[in-house]
């Protein structure tokens, strides 16, 4: 268990049963398992509440009732290091994951293989060889070493770990481009416009996936949330988004693509047609 947000409302429509639904994977597992929980999330006390497995309690906050810790030493743009405790063990990580989330990650990842009988020293070995998951703040690399992330967030929390992350690690200008899907929780357009607006210098907003609703009114949504539009720009196409913003971003400027990540394809009305933020940022940077 890492933590609970907004992101799958679409599916569960509120959080009691979103929780509930979370909870209930814990409900079936057997004393003999082994449940690894974040406790840092404000949810972790209603997951282990219901579950009978052992449990290993994660946190980035070491203290007695902490079974696997991480202390973070240093956090950057090309990645983290850290010192990983497990009982009275404690070791070196350097990772080429970015981000307090993905740090969160590393933790359980480091909790699920110990609970499964592999020493932390082999864990940490594995980890440091690991490079990124595809579409989860992906750092592209580049000819014109250009700071341009890719990352699958498409929830105001997602959005604002993403952001919160990169916002210290910019010299320059925070770019963001994203959008909302459509047909999906509306909800959550205002607050990422909020996010954005809180984090980014210049924003681009644009499509991603409005399936069968109107991309003016998925846009509306969204303008909700903005306090002032002056460094706003909308534009429908997402080809064209992404181009302004890699046309528009300098050496120690920033750019977020946001959204999409891994996805290869774009929805619009019931037909699935090619698109790839990666492939589409790299032709960018090209013709710069």
């Amino acid at each position: 268990f890492t933590n609970i947000s907004r992101d799958h409302l679409d599916y569960h429509g509120n959080m009691e049963n979103y929780v509930a639904a979370k909870e209930l994977l814990f409900k079936i597992l057997h004393p003999k398992d082994t449940a690894i929980i974040n406790i840092d999330d404000s949810y972790s006390a209603n997951v282990m509440e219901h579950t009978s497995a052992n449990i290993i309690k994660c946190s980035l906050n070491k203290n007695t009732d902490v079974d696997l810790s991480a202390k973070i030493i240093n956090m950057g743009i090309n990645g983290s290091e850290l010192e990983v405790s497990y009982k009275n063990k404690t070791v070196k990580l350097y990772s080429q994951l970015v981000g307090k989330h993905n740090i969160y990650n590393i933790l359980t990842a480091i909790g699920a293989v110990i609970g499964i009988g592999v020493d932390i020293d082999t864990a940490v070995t594995a980890l440091q060889e690991f490079k990124c998951v595809p579409g989860r703040l992906e750092k592209i690399s580049n000819s014109k070493n250009l700071n341009v992330f890719i990352d699958y967030a498409h929830t105001d929390d997602a959005l604002e770990n993403v952001l919160s992350t990169l916002k210290p690690l910019c010299k320059g200008k925070i770019i963001t481009v994203f959008g909302c899907g459509g047909d999906r929780d509306k909800g959550k357009r205002p607050l990422m416009a909020k996010v954005a607006e809180l984090y980014s210098d210049k924003i681009f907003v644009t499509e991603d996936n409005p399936r069968t609703e109107s991309q003016i009114n998925i846009i509306n949504d969204i303008k909700i949330g903005f306090s002032n539009l002056e460094n706003i720009c909308f534009i429908d196409d997402r080809t064209t988004a992404i181009n302004s913003a890699i046309k528009l971003a300098s050496q120690d400027d920033l750019v977020l693509i946001a959204g999409k990540g891994h996805e290869d394809y774009q929805i619009i009305g019931t037909k699935k047609i090619h698109l790839d933020d990666k492939e589409i940022v790299l032709k960018a940077i090209k013709g710069k």
